[in-house]
C-alpha cells in the first residue's frame, strides 16, 4: 500500500510539474511556425525530462529528512513552515510573470 501511495504521489507530482512548465512555455511563445514546433515537440520532452529530474533530486534531499527521527517530527509538528514555502514559491511564479 505505501508503494502503491508513493507512485501515486510521483504521478500527481510530475503531471502538475507538466503542466506549469508547459503554461510557461506557452507564455514565453512569441509566434512563427518554427517556435511552435519547438513548442509543440520540443518543450513537452524538456518539461517531462526536468520534471523526472526535479523529483529525483527531491526524492534525494527528502530521504535524509524521513530518516531522522527529531527533524521529521519537528517538520511534522511544525507543518505551516511547508505550507509558507509553498505560497512563496507560488508566489515567485506569478511574480515571474510580470514583466521587468
Amino acid at each position: 500500500m505505501k508503494i502503491l501511495t508513493i507512485v501515486f504521489q510521483i504521478g500527481i507530482t510530475l503531471i502538475s510539474m507538466f503542466v506549469i512548465y508547459m503554461i510557461f512555455a506557452a507564455f514565453d511563445y512569441q509566434g512563427g511556425i518554427a517556435n511552435f514546433i519547438g513548442l509543440a515537440i520540443f518543450q513537452p520532452i524538456l518539461a517531462v525530462v526536468l520534471s523526472i529530474l526535479t523529483i529525483i533530486i527531491c526524492g534525494i534531499i527528502g530521504i535524509p529528512i524521513r530518516i531522522n527521527k527529531k527533524f521529521n517530527k519537528w517538520r511534522r509538528t511544525n507543518f505551516y513552515v511547508a505550507v509558507i514555502i509553498a505560497i512563496t514559491g507560488i508566489s515567485f511564479c506569478i511574480i515571474s510573470l510580470f514583466p521587468s
